[in-house]
C-alpha cells in the first residue's frame, strides 16, 4: 500500500480520525475537500481538529512516520464513517468494528466496488476515497460503504497478487497478515484469485498475524544457522 503518514505517531492507533485526515491529504485535495464538503459530517469533524499543526508535521516528518499497513486504512475508512472516530481502545477495534458493520450488505455490494490505482509499484487509494466521499455526500448507508470498502480492498489485492503470479510464473499464493483475519476480505480474495486459476493457501495451524510472521522469522533464523555450520569446516 502506499505509505501514509502516521500523524502523531501511536496516536495515530488510538484515534483514528488522524489516518482519515492523513489520508485525504494525500489522496485527495483537502484544500478544496475541506471548501466543497464542509457540509459533510466528518469534514465538520475534522475542521475542528488543529490542521495545521497536522499539515506541518507531515510535510516535516516530524512524529509522523510513513505506515503502509492495511490497518491504518481500515482506521482512516471506520472513522470515516463513523467508527471509533475520536478514540479507539486497542489496536484494530475500528477495523473489527469496520468488519462487523459491512458483513450484511458484502456479498450485495461485489458490483459496487471502490476502485484503487496501481502506480510506481504501490497501490493507491485515490478512487477509494473519491467514491466514498461521493457515497457520503448522497446519504448511503455506513453499512453499504463499509462492504464497498471491503470488496474494493479485496480486489486490489486479488489482482495485483494474480498479475505479480504471473510475471514470476507463481502458481500459488499465500494470504497472511494480520489483516486477513477479517474473514470477510480472505474469503473474497480467496474466491477472486481462485477464478484467476491459482490455488491458494492460508494458515490453519499458525497465527495469520504477527505470531505466525515470528515463527516464520525463527525458521529462517535456524535454517541460516545450520546453512552456516555446514559451510563451517571443522576443526582439527
Amino acid at each position: 500500500f502506499r505509505p501514509v503518514p502516521m500523524l502523531g505517531g501511536a496516536k495515530a492507533i488510538h484515534e483514528p480520525w488522524r489516518n482519515t485526515l492523513a489520508h485525504l491529504m494525500y489522496a485527495l485535495d483537502w484544500e478544496r475537500i475541506a471548501e466543497a464538503d464542509v457540509d459533510l459530517e466528518v469534514i465538520r469533524f475534522l475542521k475542528g481538529k488543529p490542521l495545521e499543526i497536522m499539515q506541518a508535521m507531515a510535510q516535516k516528518g516530524l512524529n509522523s512516520p510513513l505506515a503502509s499497513s492495511a490497518g491504518r486504512l481500515f482506521d482512516a475508512v471506520a472513522a470515516a464513517v463513523g467508527i471509533c472516530r475520536e478514540s479507539a481502545g486497542f489496536e484494530g477495534q475500528a477495523a473489527i468494528e469496520l468488519e462487523a458493520l459491512a458483513a450484511g450488505q458484502f456479498k450485495q455490494q461485489a458490483d459496487f466496488a471502490y476502485g484503487f490505482e496501481l502506480k510506481d509499484g504501490y497501490l493507491g487509494w485515490t478512487p477509494l476515497w473519491s467514491g466514498l466521499l461521493k457515497d457520503l455526500r448522497q446519504g448511503v448507508a455506513p453499512g453499504i460503504i463499509a462492504a464497498r470498502f471491503h470488496q474494493g480492498v479485496a480486489a486490489a489485492v486479488a489482482e495485483t497478487a494474480s498479475r505479480l503470479c504471473r510475471q514470476f510464473a507463481i502458481q500459488t499464493l499465500v494470504l497472511s497478515g494480520g489483516v486477513f483475519q477479517n474473514r470477510l476480505l480472505l474469503e473474497r480474495v480467496t474466491e477472486l484469485a481462485q477464478n484467476q486459476g491459482l490455488d491458494v493457501l492460508s494458515p490453519t495451524v499458525t497465527p495469520l498475524n504477527d505470531g505466525g510472521l515470528s515463527l516464520g522469522q525463527a525458521l529462517v533464523a535456524m535454517a541460516s544457522w545450520r546453512q552456516c555450520r555446514a559451510n563451517t569446516p571443522s576443526s582439527a
